[in-house]
């Protein structure tokens, strides 16, 4: 008989009402898929190959495993009992957890019954269907199974799912791990136990760390791997087998870890003494092989003499009594830290479900449509510069703040004043105080009053005399400009950046979530559109800027005042006489002496009839100039500069309004129907189709969520029923 019909194992330990309701809580969280997206405690059993790991498994759970030449533990064994006032049932299933490969696939779903195994199990036939799953899993042969079962492996990390309940049945669920080997016809093999041994004694997990006494405790790699996994020994509880091997006088060594000397485990180690081959034969009933074992630990030397609290871990009912008491107690203390890792687990997951885009709808074409009018109306709002949607306007609006800077940076330097003689002394001190324009990248014309003759000169044909060449004056107005069409071309490359992220951010808002070709498309169409929109642009400004080398202007009333202004202030400064140096009080003394003087000087001009004539007008009257041709032309200059520049700053950035920026709705959106639309619906219907990776993410997190939704019940239904 695999199971007997009498309690046994944990369930004859005495479980306590809360025992029973922690380990069926975690029983159920697992059942409901908990377990892929939280850790959860459990106990995990692992041992090196032959350590007598399948037999202490039998004593602990009751269930006879298989034994039969290769069909030793190849998978991890899931073993759950479930205590039911229903008669005694078994059901079998597996879990795959990785592909035929060996791959780790996303988190898989709850364990799934394979065909044929979702069935009721006779007792006496549980050691052949827990065989027959191994078979589906490692022998399987291509033709008679699915194609991703048709595949041989001699180890498998997907799992056999025992379920076990009845009457006389103990919730309890544990792990049995295949053995540890060191040798194997495929050495990929040694590998994947140990990762698969290693990954399952992480975390929330009590390690049942079997040790054969037949062989050096320190030559068994699981105990290496318990040391690495739990370091402090908190968490692993270690179990001697096969203790009726041990020859007399080698006992000593073992003596020292159950007795705590070495190796100290805060749990200790028990001793087990489990049926050999001959008892096997003999097929002796579970009460048989515990009584037995009972009496070798009464009769037997050294286990018969060692003290009182030492003799409580010898035995499989001490050790089945200590884990189902340990077991509880540790889901208890894990209990908080599960309700948390859920809440947050499913608020990640709430979290991921609402990053991803809408799904698409049922009707594609209608879809398409939506979401180009939806863009339409974005860009529509981009370019009116709408609250939430302002972000274009706002780059434009630093760009021509940015140009207008560089314009006007590019005012011509005029120094009224020539290298030599007299004026030397003058000279410097009026560049002291009117230093020319130094921004980098920007250049303005500058020139002094030798250098405005000798142009002068160069341009004078059959003028007569006092007549300067018209070609002179106007070279000078269009050379005034010469950087304008270098910075009216950087304003537009600077307008580039922004246009193009602010279009392709609407665009990812509303065709991301499709297909990546359909993306790939608008994304393109787009990108044409604008390339189309920047060279019209461009095109407008140049037409523009060569209107701009005739000098040209209507606007003589301002040209007239600026160019008054302007002489006046260069004759003003070449004729002002140095002013004395001086500190303190003398200096304001000078400067009310000044001005004195100056308001009796117009005071005595209006008495002669001259009213209105303000103090700035005062260098008028100076007599003509050696260099007044030069200076004429340089105030004609300054002023039709200052008419362009009013000019410029404005037209430039408009042209780049009226041609790139109010475009886009209606050029992107014309645009996008002709390219996509015009193929026809079936090209529509394929485009439209959600892209497989967001597909399989959607149904993931929505898989996650019911997982974790379904947690949640559980351990609120758990919670309702302490009260």
């Amino acid at each position: 008989m695999a199971v007997t019909k009498v309690a046994q194992g944990i369930s004859a330990s005495g479980y306590s009402s809360r025992r029973r309701q922690l380990v069926s809580l975690v029983d159920r969280l697992r059942s409901a898929g908990a377990s892929t997206e939280i850790d959860l405690p459990r106990i995990a059993v692992i041992g090196n190959q032959s350590a007598g790991k399948s037999s202490l498994v039998e004593a602990i759970s009751g269930i006879k495993v298989p034994r039969d030449a290769g069909t030793c533990t190849r998978c991890p064994m899931e073993i759950r009992l479930r205590s039911s006032k229903q008669p005694w049932t078994c059901r079998i299933a597996l879990r795959f957890e990785t592909d035929p490969k060996a791959v780790r696939s996303r988190p898989p779903p709850p364990p799934r019954p394979t065909r044929d195994l979702n069935q009721r199990i006779a007792m006496k036939d549980l050691d052949y269907f827990i065989n027959l799953p191994k078979k589906v899993v490692l022998d399987a042969k291509a033709g008679s199974l699915p194609e991703d079962l048709a595949m041989q492996q001699s180890f498998s990390t997907n799992l056999i799912c025992v379920e076990v309940s009845g009457p006389e049945i103990t919730d309890l669920a544990f792990l049995d791990l295949p053995g540890i080997i060191s040798n194997a016809d495929d050495t990929r093999d040694i590998q994947l136990i140990e990762d698969m041994v290693r990954k399952s004694i992480s975390g929330n997990t009590l390690i049942l760390l079997t040790v054969t006494m037949k062989d050096d405790f320190q030559n068994q790699k699981a105990v290496l791997m318990a040391k690495e996994a739990d370091p402090d020994g908190k968490r692993t509880i270690g179990v001697l087998t096969k203790a009726d091997t041990v020859q007399r006088g080698e006992h000593a060594s073992w003596l020292e870890l159950v007795e705590g000397r070495r190796h100290q485990l805060a749990h200790g180690f028990f001793v087990t003494k489990q049926p050999g081959t001959e008892d096997l034969a003999k097929n002796l009933s579970f009460q048989d092989v515990r009584a037995a074992e009972v009496e070798f630990f009464k009769s037997e030397e050294p286990w018969d003499n060692l003290a009182p609290h030492i003799r409580r871990q010898l035995g499989t009912g001490h050790l089945v009594a200590f884990l189902s008491d340990r077991l509880a107690r540790y889901i208890s203390e894990k209990l908080p830290q599960i309700r948390t890792d859920l809440t947050s687990s499913l608020a990640t997951v709430h979290a991921a479900l609402k990053e991803l885009p809408p799904p698409l709808s049922a009707d594609p074409i209608a879809e398409l449509h939506a979401r180009l009018a939806a863009l339409g109306h974005d860009l529509d709002l981009l370019v009116q510069g709408a609250s939430g949607h302002a972000e274009l306007v706002q780059s434009k609006n630093r760009e021509d703040q940015r140009y207008k800077v560089n314009i006007r940076a590019t005012r011509p330097h005029f120094i009224p004043f020539t290298k030599t003689g007299k004026d030397k002394s003058a000279r410097a001190a009026w560049e002291e105080k009117n230093p020319r324009n130094d921004k980098a990248g920007v250049e303005a014309l500058t020139m002094d009053l030798d250098e405005l003759h000798q142009h002068i000169e160069e341009h004078k044909g059959r003028e007569v005399p006092l007549n300067t060449p018209y070609g002179a004056k106007a070279s000078l107005m269009i050379k005034s400009m010469e950087s304008w069409p270098e910075l009216s071309t950087e304003l537009l490359d600077q307008m580039r950046r922004p246009v193009n992220a602010c279009v392709n951010q609407l665009i990812r808002r509303r065709f991301q979530s499709t297909d990546a070709e359909l993306y790939g498309i608008t994304t393109m169409v787009a990108s044409e559109v604008l390339e189309t929109l920047f060279a019209k642009a461009a095109t407008r400004i140049s037409e523009y800027l060569e209107l701009e080398r005739t000098p040209y202007t209507l606007n003589d009333h301002y040209f007239s005042q600026t160019r008054d202004d302007t002489i006046t202030a260069l004759k003003s400064a070449r004729e002002a006489p140095p002013e004395p140096f001086t500190f303190g009080s003398d200096a304001e003394a000078v400067r009310q002496q000044k001005q004195q003087r100056l308001t009796e000087a117009l005071a005595a001009l209006a008495a002669c009839g001259y009213q209105g004539i303000k103090a700035s007008q005062l260098p008028r009257l100076l007599g003509p100039d050696t260099y007044e041709e030069a200076l004429d032309a340089a105030a004609q200059t300054v002023a039709y500069w200052k008419i362009a520049y009013k000019r410029i700053i404005d037209t430039v950035p408009r042209i780049i309004d009226a041609a790139v920026i109010r475009p886009l709705p209606t050029g992107i959106s014309e645009a996008l129907l002709k390219r996509v639309v015009a193929n026809g619906d079936d090209e529509v219907r394929r485009l439209m189709a959600e892209p497989a990776a967001l597909a399989d993410d959607r149904a993931e997190l929505n898989m996650r969520k019911n997982r974790l939704e379904e947690a949640k019940k559980v351990l609120a239904s758990f919670g309702r029923s302490l009260e």
